[in-house]
């Protein structure tokens, strides 16, 4: 499960909104849920089904940065950069 910051899921992911397509930089997808709620009048939205195959197949380390470009509301380019051992 990855959490997404609120101010920019409220922006620009509409809660109704299920499911996203994250594309890395090979041109490869995978299909994501997302899952909204609300506790205490805010918002909480992640990634949650899906979200650990994105991890394995990209081979996601600790340290690792991944930059999330919005394509539009429910489509995602992910550029990964790794971290140097």
């Amino acid at each position: 499960m990855q959490h997404i910051a609120t101010q920019f899921a409220c922006k620009y992911i509409p809660e109704v909104v299920k499911q996203i397509i994250l594309w890395n930089s090979e041109g490869k997808f995978w299909e994501v849920e997302v899952t909204c709620l609300r506790y205490q009048n805010k918002r909480y939205t992640r990634f949650t089904t899906g979200w650990g195959k994105f991890v394995r197949d990209n081979k996601l380390m600790k340290g690792d940065t991944c930059i999330f470009e919005l394509e539009d509301e429910n489509h995602m380019s992910v550029h990964i950069f790794r971290t140097s051992v």
